[in-house]
């Protein structure tokens, strides 16, 4: 491929926003320099990179430049291929890729070491190595909360030299219980209800 390809995930409750680029590698084709050229763009404006290489052969050139690369970012170093027999040394990557990086070992085709994978970038993402920009909400209610919320503040903005502060206390009451009901502050009966539908409590 020669464009980025996102897509979001919510990996253990944390919104993820991947972005899928194209093999940076030496080419020829204008085209296929386009893609690297947005590839490695991606990878210098990502908060996290995963750095995938293909542990089925022998280190290039092109390898070890993106390892030293990524020295300078956040990265977790991902070994494909792994059911295959490995000629890549791994101990020349771990050497290069620089203290505090992680290198995590899969095989995208059996899906295994996936699971250590997402428990990696969680483990990042906890610890406040990645910076948050624009977010996703995945959850109905919260978007729902969220969308009375706004409603709510922007009634308050409409009538704030019109009412008496008595009158705009009520929007900005709804705006916080909307608010609040996200962050577990409130919790009306129907909230309750739904959470005891939805989960099975106690069992």
């Amino acid at each position: 491929t020669r464009d980025v390809i996102e897509e979001y995930l919510n990996i253990q409750g944390i919104p993820v926003r991947i972005m899928d680029t194209a093999g940076i590698r030496e080419v020829k084709d204008i085209a296929e320099k386009e893609g690297v050229k947005r590839s490695l763009r991606t990878m210098e404006n990502a908060d996290l990179v995963l750095l995938v290489l293909d542990g089925s052969r022998a280190l290039h050139d092109t390898d070890r430049e993106l390892v030293a690369r990524s020295m300078t970012k956040n990265t977790i170093l991902v070994i494909n291929k792994i059911d295959l027999p490995q000629k890549a040394e791994i101990s020349e990557i771990r050497a290069e890729k620089g203290p505090g990086k992680q290198a995590v070992k899969v095989s995208a085709t059996e899906r295994t070491g996936l699971d250590e994978l997402k428990e990696k970038v969680v483990e990042t993402a906890l610890k406040g190595k990645t910076s948050y920009g624009t977010g996703m909400i995945t959850n109905v209610r919260h978007v729902q909360a969220l969308e009375t919320a706004l409603r709510s503040i922007e009634a308050f903005s409409g009538k704030v030299e019109k009412l008496s502060p008595e009158f705009l206390s009520v929007e900005l009451r709804d705006a916080l219980d909307a608010i609040g009901e996200i962050l577990g502050a409130t919790t009306p009966e129907d909230v309750l209800n739904k959470i005891f539908n939805d989960f099975c409590i106690g069992k």
